[in-house]
């Protein structure tokens, strides 16, 4: 296969995250890569919100169906 067939092969959905934040560069510069996607003509927007907290988090997931993730 070739490397770019062996990558979407590989993809995987994690569902279980450790607790350990997130530093500021690494958070940067998955931002960084999202901001880089490719989308449909270049047409869509992008909107990131980062939530550190864990109350808002919590509050967020209430939302969304009390998904953990």
């Amino acid at each position: 296969m070739t490397p770019t067939i062996d990558l979407l092969a590989s993809h995987r959905s994690d569902r279980s995250f450790q607790s350990t934040p997130v530093s500021d560069e690494h958070l940067d510069a998955i931002l960084r890569a999202g901001h880089l996607a490719p989308t449909s003509f270049n047409a869509q927007h992008i909107s990131v919100v980062v939530v550190r907290d864990a109350n808002t988090r919590q509050r967020i997931a209430a939302v969304a169906g009390g998904q953990p993730w």
